[in-house]
């Protein structure tokens, strides 16, 4: 704002020597201000606040004294300085401020809510995971031994169910004729096999919730029983029950069926569960019947296997029998035949021993040690007497080697000596000897036969350039019996045939040794 001021003053004599001069006062002395001869001045900017202004008129030549007057001036501040509108202003300010802070904290509550909201729902669905996670880790563990539909069920409705905070729950199955569901297990009331089988609940299709869950193979969550027309009371009125069937490939197998006392109890994630746990139920289930059918196969089969075997290993007995009986025949007939009366008589008489002891082994799969060694010395005394006792032979059995509870295979040993006098020892023109050797080495029995005759090598090689006397099937036979003794009765039986020239060993002759795991009855 600009202040425009004109001082007057009169002088007669001399207008024109007048001087003009202003000045103005705020707090203290300010110096004059000459305006020369021109009266009027302007005044601007001035600050709100208290002026005094002062004009001064003198004469040039100092003809009167000075005259100065003042005029008090006061400067008001604008509108927006004045207290009530700084006031004004601060009330608006913390107005807007508080405003402000509420939109803010309104804002920062309404993000938490929704924060907390994803959290929940993060929670729920995490929680969701990790029961699924659980009930699919109890389903891989806890019912890994379980073998019966019963045991699988109880087991789920105890440690599984039991869990989950529910009052009741049923686990539904058909019956033998498959007309109708039964309860086959629980948890809450009837949760004891005793209880539930006294107290038997049977639905037919499209009878109570249960029934309609049979018809319809889909889950039904029922929030108010006393407005659905289709509730079935069982052992005591309540107000929600849930639902789902067990399928397996759309088969349906069962019902998990669960009540509360408390209406709207149930959700949507109480359907998930329990269909999750229905359909490991029924992969459960399904596993049982496989492996039960399976079973029932493996038995069957392993039967008709152990048939089979027992009629190969009397096959092969059978096999043995003539073979001995005809050797032994010819000898008999030899020696009628060469006037040898008296020796064909004891021989015949060592004979009928033997084809009595030979009889009552081929009945047994397993003799003791003490019978064999009474089998081999009476055929050894039966072959001396044939070869007019050309050969010696020995037997023994070590201490360690309880010859009464051990037992071995019959008729195993005999082929064995039979082709060491037949093949190994007639052929030699040396001193004849048969060593037979039973011994134990940690959990095994070994038989070894060792002869001083002309060795297998050898052996061999005559049969290619000659026919032979004795025609043998014993040790043919003896392979087989040892495949089918390895196979049915886990013995580890093992042959090994040693020359002993070839091998480095003084002298010549064969040595076989049969090993097998020790038995003792």
């Amino acid at each position: 704002t600009e202040l425009q001021l004109t001082i007057g003053a009169i002088d007669f004599q001399s207008p024109g020597s007048l001087r003009y001069d202003y000045r103005i006062i705020k707090e203290g002395e300010s110096p004059w201000i000459s305006l020369g001869s021109q009266p009027s001045f302007s005044v601007s900017s001035l600050s709100p606040g208290t002026y005094r202004i002062e004009v001064k008129v003198s004469s040039a030549t100092n003809d009167w004294p000075a005259q100065v007057k003042a005029l008090n001036l006061l400067v008001a501040p604008p509108f927006w300085l004045r207290p009530w509108f700084l006031c004004m202003i601060a009330v608006l300010v913390l107005v807007l401020i508080y405003a402000l802070v509420q939109w803010r904290t309104r804002l920062a509550r309404r993000k938490e809510m929704i924060n907390t909201q994803i959290e929940k729902l993060k929670a729920n669905e995490y929680k969701a995971q990790f029961e699924l996670a659980q009930i699919s880790q109890y389903f891989s563990s806890s019912l890994a031994g379980k073998k019966t539909e019963d045991e699988v069920l109880w087991d789920v409705a105890k440690n599984l169910i039991g869990h989950m905070n529910y009052e009741d729950c049923i686990i539904y199955s058909w019956n033998k004729e498959k007309t109708a569901m039964v309860q086959k297990a629980a948890f809450g009331p009837k949760g004891a096999p005793e209880i539930i089988s006294a107290d038997a609940f049977m639905v037919s299709s499209g009878q109570g919730i249960v029934g309609h869950v049979m018809q319809t193979k889909k889950p039904l969550l029922v929030n108010d029983t006393r407005k659905d027309s289709r509730y079935r009371v069982d052992d005591d009125f309540r107000l929600s029950e849930v639902a789902v069937p067990i399928l397996h490939n759309g088969e349906l197998l069962g019902v998990i069926d669960s009540e509360n006392s408390k209406p709207h109890y149930y959700s949507e994630r109480d359907i998930q569960i329990l269909s999750t746990i229905a359909t490991l139920i029924g992969n459960k289930l399904d596993q049982l019947q496989s492996e039960q059918m399976l079973e029932a196969k493996q038995q069957e089969l392993a039967g008709i296997n152990e048939q089979l075997v027992e009629a190969r290993l009397s096959a092969l007995q059978a096999q043995m029998n003539p073979h001995f009986i005809f050797n032994a025949l010819n000898s008999i007939k030899r020696m009628i035949l060469d006037g040898d009366n008296e020796k064909a008589s004891r021989y015949l008489s060592k004979f009928a021993l033997m084809i009595r002891m030979t009889l009552e082994h081929s009945k047994e799969v397993f003799v003791t040690l003490d019978e064999n060694i009474q089998y081999l010395k009476a055929y050894l005394d039966m072959e001396k007497l044939r070869f007019e006792d050309s050969f010696t032979y020995s037997i023994y059995a070590d201490d360690e080697v309880d010859t009464a509870e051990t037992v071995l295979p019959s008729m195993m040993i005999q082929p064995i000596v039979e082709n060491a006098i037949w093949h190994g020892l007639m052929q030699s023109a040396t001193e004849k000897k048969l060593r037979i050797a039973f011994t134990q080495v940690e959990n095994r029995l070994a038989c070894t036969v060792e002869d001083n005759g002309i060795g297998i090598h050898r052996s061999e090689k005559l049969k290619e350039t000659q026919r032979p006397l004795h025609r043998s099937i014993g040790l043919e036979n003896l392979q087989k019996r040892i495949r089918i003794m390895n196979e049915k009765y886990k013995t580890d039986c093992s042959l090994e045939i040693t020359d002993l020239k070839i091998a480095g060993i003084n002298g010549s002759g064969t040595r076989v040794v049969l090993q097998m795991n020790m038995i003792n009855i």
